[in-house]
């Protein structure tokens, strides 16, 4: 099996001004994934005053289901020196829901970030023009 990485954003001057306040401000950095057919992992890194350091998908998986190692993220995460991460990733099918298998990826990648010294910051799914962040729904131009 072999993965492809995509970088969303390189880094640069430009990237590190972008702040994350609130899970919509993320919105920006998420729009590639948005409207994808196939469900993309998106991880977010952060420095100490929450701007971002990094943001790249870190897998892609079929139109309905995506399987990620949590070290493959963390390693990320630990490569670019993040305080704080966010992850985030598509519902290709539609709907926002956290599934059974999201809530049980997000509690052990929380852990794994605990035991670094990272702060696990948010989980977010995208649909179209609507994104949840691990409990609470949002229409992208509210």
């Amino acid at each position: 099996m072999s993965y492809e990485i995509k970088i969303i954003q390189k880094p640069n001057g430009k990237l590190k001004t972008i702040k994350i306040l609130h899970s919509k401000d993320t919105i920006p950095i998420l729009e590639p994934i948005a409207f994808e057919q196939q469900e993309n992992l998106v991880l977010i890194t952060l420095d100490a005053s929450m701007h971002v350091i990094n943001t790249r998908i870190t897998h892609i998986g079929s139109g309905c289901s995506s399987v990620a190692r949590n070290t493959e993220i963390l390693r990320y995460a630990v490569l670019d020196n993040a305080d704080g991460i966010i992850v985030a990733h598509n519902h290709p099918g539609g709907g926002l829901k956290h599934s059974k298998h999201d809530k049980k990826f997000v509690k052990y990648l929380a852990k794994g970030c605990k035991y670094l010294n990272i702060i696990f910051w948010d989980s977010i799914i995208v649909h179209g023009k609507y994104y949840r962040s691990m409990g609470k729904s949002y229409r992208c131009d509210d």
